[in-house]
């Protein structure tokens, strides 16, 4: 009989913890493993609904900001689908998630249970009640999990600075992707592109990322500006996505890039 795993993540929204959230699913062999994926709606949910036999459930209560009325109602849900379709391994993923599922988890009495820190819920510009209950309860959740597992070492270090876990709960796996989706572009298909863009001996200077507050691209529109004011030439190439689409774009016309911008 395939083991039942469930993973766990806040939203699927557009992001690096999503995508590796659903490139695991999907790449998991069926004839050994039922999935299951619960998470808060989001822009990816097509993706996750495309993933041959995942069982997707939605919630909408599931949400990143604290609220305790609509954090219970996920917490008791999880625990109810978990015992019902008989979870085997749960395998959480960001913070807020990643607490409510691991002890979701313990409740329904999975015993093997993982994590993957994408990076952790508390930082030096949060203020200090969130930051320090946020550690408080990732110790709490480190108690109860089999395996930490980090994508860079200085996550694995910044939770043993924070007395999260011990050393031998943590491991180290980078990010996959699949190369065979990603093809390699020599100098003349470079060269292409920047005559499809309209560009000729212009020096270009790129971002590629996820338009979301942790990326800070409207960073990137200022520093452009700043550029722009040295050196006219240079155009600013912008390949993303994300929430703060709408306002990149507003700072690029404030800024009067839209002729040096290609987003």
């Amino acid at each position: 009989m395939p083991l039942k795993v469930l993973h766990i993540i806040t939203r699927l929204e557009l992001g690096g913890a999503q995508k590796n959230v659903l490139a695991i699913l999907a790449n998991l062999p069926q004839d050994k493993y039922e999935i299951h994926l619960i998470a808060s709606p989001g822009p990816l949910e097509d993706e996750a609904r495309a993933i041959p036999g995942l069982r997707l459930k939605l919630l909408p209560f599931l949400r990143r900001r604290p609220n305790p009325v609509l954090d219970m109602l996920a917490f008791f849900y999880m625990v109810s689908y978990i015992r019902i379709n008989k979870i085997e391994i749960v395998h959480t993923h960001s913070s807020k998630a990643g607490i409510l599922g691991r002890f979701a988890a313990r409740a329904a009495g999975v015993k093997v249970v993982f994590h993957t820190i994408h990076g952790w819920g508390f930082h030096d510009y949060l203020r200090s009640f969130f930051n320090d209950l946020y550690i408080i309860l990732e110790r709490l959740s480190a108690k109860i999990t089999l395996k930490l597992i980090a994508v860079t070492e200085s996550d694995i270090q910044k939770g043993l600075d924070n007395g999260i876990g011990i050393e031998k709960q943590y491991c180290l796996i980078r990010y996959g992707i699949d190369r065979d989706s990603f093809k390699s572009i020599g100098p003349w298909e470079a060269l292409n592109l920047k005559n499809f863009l309209g560009l000729k001996e212009e020096k270009v200077v790129g971002m590629v990322a996820c338009l979301k507050p942790q990326k800070n691209p409207l960073d990137f529109v200022r520093c452009a500006r700043l550029i722009a004011n040295v050196d006219p030439r240079v155009k600013f190439l912008l390949a993303g996505d994300g929430i703060l689409r709408p306002q990149v774009e507003r700072e690029i016309k404030r800024n009067d890039l839209s002729e040096d911008f290609f987003c």
